[in-house]
């Protein structure tokens, strides 16, 4: 059976801004059920909400919808991946490239999947020169398993993909639980949640 996921964050890479980043994973064995929720929400109930919205985001939606979509999600059987960040960690001095950060923070999400099938990644393209893609995937691909020929990674856009929408909304959902102390979106969560805390040392992305 072959399997998806989506990547998506919430917070910022840089030195200022947020004091959490948050990288979540969505591992999907039906991609078309996740287009069909959101089909869902813009044909009935929210059309109104949706009806000049490209793309639904955590940071833009109203509350009631956010609830609705982490409720739908529910009943299917995916898989999230949160890891978390704490930005106050890093010595920033010793950052040579800010984009490293969201790199490595993503690269636990490679370690801790289990690869005995094929998989598709689809990260949300928020990096727009192809180095940093590339990057992006040596480094992913770096902290797989020995298994990551089954392994393909493509920096889709979210309006295409339902998936990275629902990554968005689950990560913007962990971002106000760690950065702002307010839970209720994640408490609504009942899917299987492996959360880790990415932690220093941090040797892959600093200069010496």
């Amino acid at each position: 059976m072959k399997l998806t996921m989506f990547i998506d964050e919430s917070g910022d890479i840089g030195p200022r801004g947020s004091n959490f980043l948050i990288v979540v994973g969505i591992l999907s064995n039906n991609t078309e059920l996740l287009y069909r929720i959101i089909k869902n929400c813009r044909r009935n109930k929210f059309n109104k909400e949706l009806v000049n919205i490209s793309e639904i985001k955590g940071s833009s939606s109203s509350e009631i919808l956010i609830k609705h979509l982490i409720k739908e999600i529910n009943k299917t059987n995916c898989k999230v991946y949160c890891i978390t960040l704490d930005k106050n960690t890093i010595p920033w001095s010793r950052v040579d490239n800010k984009n490293k950060i969201y790199d490595f923070t993503a690269g636990y999400i490679a370690e801790l999947l289990e690869l005995n099938s094929e998989i598709d990644i689809r990260i949300d393209k928020s990096k727009a020169k192809k180095r940093d893609q590339n990057n992006f995937d040596e480094h992913f691909k770096s902290r797989l398993s020995k298994n990551n020929r089954y392994v393909k990674i493509y920096h889709s856009y979210s309006h295409s993909w339902s998936g990275i929408q629902f990554a968005d909304i689950i990560a913007w959902s962990f971002f106000q639980k760690f950065e702002k102390d307010d839970s209720q979106f994640v408490d609504l969560l009942k899917l299987d949640i492996i959360h880790v805390e990415a932690k220093l040392p941090l040797n892959r992305i600093l200069k010496k």
